[in-house]
């Protein structure tokens, strides 16, 4: 948010926005149970695809049991942008964010069908597959596919 990046005769912390927001994912947690916590501090990987950069994101120790209340846990799905062209070394963040938009949905997420893998990770447990969806682009709701 840097004051070259705003509109003129407006404040300088208002920026362009560009409609590259990331998706969000909401899941309910659930574990062992409040009162018997991991050993180690859970985790969920999100594997890195072309649409959306990987993570590895904690989760708390103590979870719910299922049939309790469960822990509801948004996560943002990033886009991926790595290995996409570079913008112009001459552009300013606002006009490198839109290239970087334009790259992403033309090479990117056209017209094709996509990958959301998640595995959790805890002690006990070890490695658990929690979800693998398959979704095809600009589809609303998101509708399964076959890649």
């Amino acid at each position: 948010m840097k004051k070259h990046n705003t509109v003129p005769l407006l404040p300088d912390w208002l920026v362009p926005d560009l409609h590259f927001n990331p998706g969000f994912l909401t899941m309910e947690l659930f574990g062992m149970g409040l009162d018997t916590p991991y050993l180690t501090r859970p985790g969920i990987i999100r594997g890195n695809t072309p649409i959306f950069a990987g993570a590895f994101v904690y989760i708390p120790q103590r979870l719910p049991k299922p049939g309790e209340k469960p822990i509801v846990f948004p996560m943002a799905l990033p886009p991926n942008l790595q290995d996409l062209p570079d913008p112009p070394s001459n552009y300013d963040e606002y006009q490198k964010s839109r290239v970087d938009k334009k790259n992403w949905t033309n090479l990117r997420y056209t017209n094709g069908c996509y990958d959301l893998v998640l595995t959790g990770l805890s002690d006990p447990g070890g490695v658990s597959p929690l979800l693998h969806a398959t979704f095809l682009a600009d589809t609303l709701p998101i509708v399964g596919c076959t890649p």
